[in-house]
């Protein structure tokens, strides 16, 4: 499930939060609730006609965001269809500050990656990492080149099995 990659990511990079925004038909993200893959995300994520999106919504904590794809460094992964690493996100004029100011939450750096379908390289999801931290000291840290070369694999290897899924989904519907 995609709490189960959230979980992973969490874990072998250290992080304290993350989550996968789903592509809908409409082009739009959808993610949420530490990136569970329901039926209805892996249907939208099959059914995307653009590598595109216009827009991005999700839930954290139960409030519902939306933001146009080129606002936040998740909506510059999905643009340039490439992993993005950001060490300062309160530096980065990529970064969206509302959801940091809605929650309550401090990003302090972000991992993007996007998951891309093999066959037509159109865009099935962006997996998002925040806040690596130092397991010593839980002190944040920058995400390092070994964090990009596993989030790149592990999504690389997640993209078929999450486009699979889309597709049989749509095809009993």
């Amino acid at each position: 499930t995609g709490r189960a990659v959230v979980a992973h990511f969490k874990a072998a990079m250290h992080c304290e939060a993350g989550t996968i925004l789903y592509v809908d038909d409409d082009g739009a993200l959808h993610g949420g609730h530490g990136g569970a893959l329901t039926a209805a995300g892996a249907k939208h994520a099959a059914s995307t006609c653009s590598t595109q999106p216009k827009v991005f919504t999700f839930f954290i904590g139960g409030a519902h965001f939306s933001m146009p794809v080129d606002a936040g460094v998740a909506g510059a992964c999905a643009r340039e269809l490439a992993v993005v690493r950001v060490d300062d996100a309160y530096a980065d004029a990529r970064f969206n500050r509302a959801f940091d100011e809605r929650t309550g939450f401090r990003t302090h750096n972000i991992l993007c990656a996007p998951m891309l379908a093999r066959s037509d390289g159109r865009l099935l999801a962006v997996v998002e990492m925040l806040n690596k931290r130092e397991r010593e000291s839980g002190e944040p840290t920058p995400f390092t080149d070994a964090d990009v070369a596993h989030i790149e694999t592990c999504c690389a290897q997640l993209a078929p099995i999450l486009d699979d899924r889309a597709r049989e989904i749509e095809e009993k519907t």
